[in-house]
């Protein structure tokens, strides 16, 4: 099967180094001459309003940027990457519940109290008396990798 896109978003931190060397290899095999493959992703340090040992499990969990490169290069792709900023800001009570819901993989390494503990953390750290909303700067790792075109 061939194909011209192909789409990754937020996938590739969940694969060992070999099942990505596989995936990659197997998307340039398949697409077709000047294709393009976009994976979508964050950064390895990020900024956002984590507690410390939530911001470990990150680092842990998300290789950076370069390393995603080097592995495509690998593959045969040719790459170009670009880290775009996104002001976010949103209600404290809503960041806090995401977290304590787990809705990024990072929170599931913590059991209950430890994420209460982290919550508290948030709450000290990021939210000032009073305060409503939490501000902070998403980023987002875009990498763009292109078959090259057939030769004439």
């Amino acid at each position: 099967e061939e194909y011209d896109r192909a789409l990754l978003k937020e996938v590739v931190h969940h694969l060992t180094d070999e099942e990505l060397r596989q995936m990659f290899h197997g998307i340039f095999a398949q697409l077709r001459p000047g294709g393009i493959c976009v994976t979508c992703t964050r950064p390895h340090v990020v900024q956002y309003p984590f507690f410390d040992a939530a911001l470990e499990v990150w680092k842990r969990q998300q290789p950076p940027m370069e390393h995603y490169v080097a592995i495509m290069e690998e593959a045969g792709f040719d790459v170009v990457c670009e880290v775009c900023d996104y002001p976010a800001t949103l209600g404290v009570e809503w960041w806090l519940e995401m977290v304590e819901n787990r809705f990024w993989s990072t929170f599931s390494h913590f059991n209950d109290e430890e994420l209460s503990a982290g919550i508290a953390e948030i709450r000290e750290r990021h939210c000032p008396a009073g305060a409503d909303t939490i501000s902070f700067t998403e980023q987002m790792v875009f990498i763009s990798a292109s078959k090259p075109a057939a030769e004439l």
